[in-house]
């Protein structure tokens, strides 16, 4: 029986596709046995070892996401944010045009800010009673004087108010369509009884169609409008408006933009595992201060939010529901500025 079952090995052996088992009988001699052996047990080692390596990876990030890109129905579907930025001339009473650019360090990279003249704005502000954010707020250009008409589904809206309300940004003041959160005079709020718009129709003749008068002679130095562009956001609109898909818009004439329907899903084996194996939060797993739900945009704002409270000890005007006394000061604009500079140079490197 024993020699059998070496006959059968033999045969095996020298009948099978693995090579090293093959020339281990072809070769008898001491040295090529062992060099084929050596040959064996590396290959076994190597293929164990990626075997595991495979199998931890899986283990600690098993996330498969399918985006279906393709063309979908927008009927019924809500209306995505649609966030216009502006910045105009304003009405207290102080010098614009030097103060104008200074107080753009909240929101853009201003080069060797004056702290002496920060400190008069500061003081200006504070003995007139005007919170940052109602200054931010108050300086710019309203919506209801750079949105001149609107229609959305054919219909003709005379007041512009009824699509778009006034709301502070990462880039400024703006006017937001559909958008969950606005700015009431004092700060942002997320809105009451909020009304999510869905599409009813689609098509060009249906579109969304706003016409705006930026007021090109009152616009501030260093901004776009200043250049004659207009900056346009798109978001969810669940999500704070950010520029992760952005437009920047020439005035001189007409601008088409076509919105498509993508469906990004995550299979149930996925949602199923711990957080602490797919290193990752859905949307009702984690509570965000501020801004509440849980969303790319409102998640990139709170990496910012955290980085200036820890470097300068305050909070962006633009966070909604923030206490005033929290906000940031004027004096902080040259802290504000070093925290958008290291988020630059680490987007650079990454």
């Amino acid at each position: 029986m024993l020699e059998d079952f070496w006959r059968a090995l033999r045969a095996y052996c020298l009948q099978s596709t693995v090579v090293g088992l093959k020339y281990f009988y072809l070769y008898p001699d001491i040295i090529s046995r062992c060099f084929w052996l050596g040959n064996l047990l590396v290959a076994l080692g190597m293929s164990y070892t990626l075997a595991t390596l495979l199998y931890k990876r899986f283990e600690e990030m098993p996330t498969r996401v399918t985006i279906e890109s393709q063309f979908e129905p927008v009927v019924n579907l809500p209306y995505p944010a649609i966030t216009i930025y502006i910045k105009g001339d304003g009405n207290l009473t102080i010098d614009l045009e030097a103060t104008m650019p200074l107080l753009l360090g909240f929101h853009e990279i201003v080069n060797n800010p004056d702290l002496t003249v920060l400190k008069h704005l500061e003081e200006l502000f504070e003995a007139n009673r005007y919170t940052i954010p109602e200054v931010m707020g108050t300086l710019p250009q309203s919506c209801d004087r750079f949105l001149k008409r609107c229609f959305l589904e054919g219909v003709l809206y005379a007041n512009c108010a009824d699509l778009f309300q006034p709301i502070l940004t990462g880039h400024g003041y703006c006017c937001a369509f559909n958008s969950l959160y606005m700015f009431n005079g004092k700060r942002n709020i997320a809105k009451h009884n909020f009304e999510n718009r869905t599409v009813k129709h689609a098509g060009v003749t249906h579109a969304l169609v706003a016409v705006t008068d930026y007021e090109v002679d009152d616009a501030v130095p260093g901004t776009l409008l200043n250049a004659g562009a207009i900056r346009v956001m798109y978001t969810d609109w669940t999500e704070f408006p950010s520029d992760d898909e952005t437009a920047i818009v020439d005035t001189r004439g007409e601008s088409y933009h076509f919105l498509s329907a993508t469906y990004t899903y995550c299979s149930d084996e996925v949602q199923s595992l711990p957080v602490w194996s797919r290193k990752c939060y859905f949307e009702d797993e984690r509570f965000l201060p501020f801004f509440r739900n849980y969303h790319n945009s409102n998640c990139d704002h709170m990496c910012y939010v955290v980085a200036v409270k820890r470097a300068c000890g305050c909070f962006p005007e633009f966070l909604p529901n923030v206490r005033a006394d929290d906000v940031c000061k004027i004096t902080k604009i040259p802290c504000i500025i070093q925290v958008k500079r290291e988020f630059v140079d680490t987007f650079k490197v990454t």
